[in-house]
């Protein structure tokens, strides 16, 4: 399973190392996801762990830019090729869907209101962390 997490997924993760966004992060390092990035996320997620409202939280202050590195060479990284223009409301939301859909990705995990609005993008389906957890139980049930 590919997956494009937001950046407020890799934060999130950060922050509460047991919760919804840290498991599908374990997943990952178990092998059992696929987690596909561009250099647009990647600087995202960079800057975002330097958020002055994030000043709080010690881990990101710690981790965050070895976290954007760590990202930078352990995930499956594309370029996409072409801009996409699927949301209006916050342009920078585009670069997920690129990436996605550039990167073949099967979602887009985020707790970002402008992405889950849209659902679905060419095949491509739009959920919150929670969602995408609950997806990939039913299909290692229908594994079994």
């Amino acid at each position: 399973m590919r997956v494009v997490p937001d950046a407020n997924v890799f934060i999130s993760a950060l922050i509460s190392p047991t919760g919804q966004s840290a498991r599908i992060l374990k997943l990952w390092k178990k092998g059992k996801v696929e987690i596909i990035t561009s250099p647009a996320i990647i600087d995202e997620v960079a800057r975002v762990t330097n958020y002055p409202k994030l000043k709080k939280y010690a881990r990101i202050n710690k981790e965050g830019k070895r976290f954007a590195r760590l990202l930078a060479k352990q995930t499956i990284q594309v370029n996409p090729s072409s801009v996409i223009n699927a949301i209006k409301s916050d342009e920078s939301d585009n670069r997920y869907i690129e990436c996605a859909y550039f990167g073949k990705a099967q979602f887009i995990v985020t707790g970002d209101s402008h992405l889950l609005d849209l659902k679905k993008y060419k095949g491509i389906y739009i959920v919150n962390p929670t969602s995408l957890l609950t997806i990939i139980q039913i299909e290692k049930r229908k594994k079994v």
